[in-house]
């Protein structure tokens, strides 16, 4: 039942971790800046991987953006019939138990936008068409542009 239990928490910190790093992802996007409307034209609704920019607002999304999923863990946050289980963190342990669980989860923030860019569903189409829209509104105007 400690197995369970353990197995329970970490999937629910990686599952947790992952789902909440999508929205820094999208929002970064919609910020960073494109070069030109030509820039914004191809890029479409495509999403980036954020990287650190001159902005501090952009800095701090990217920081936030860019982790490493595999060093997720429990901590001393995992209890059992209430008392903390006292798990020790092993990256050799983990990677069993993605195994185990069949989690063929993203390694990090680049594979999760690689993974979302191949997704086809409604909330990712809107998530795209709105993107696109914002690229463009914010892209710098070439003279005598619209």
């Amino acid at each position: 039942m400690k197995a369970d239990e353990v197995a329970a928490y970490f999937l629910g910190r990686v599952v947790g971790r992952i789902f909440s790093t999508i929205p820094s992802i999208i929002a970064w996007n919609n910020v960073a800046g494109v070069s030109s409307e030509e820039e914004a034209r191809r890029l479409g609704g495509k999403l980036l991987v954020p990287t650190s920019g001159g902005d501090v607002g952009l800095n701090g999304l990217a920081k936030n953006a860019n982790v490493d999923f595999n060093t997720t863990g429990i901590d001393s946050s995992a209890s059992f019939q209430g008392g903390l289980i006292h798990w020790k963190e092993d990256q050799y342990v983990k990677d069993i138990m993605m195994g185990i669980l069949g989690l063929k989860l993203p390694k990090n923030t680049a594979e999760l936008v690689a993974r979302l860019n191949s997704l086809d569903n409604d909330w990712i189409r809107g998530v795209r068409g709105e993107l696109a829209q914002s690229r463009l509104k914010n892209a710098p105007r070439a003279p005598g542009g619209h």
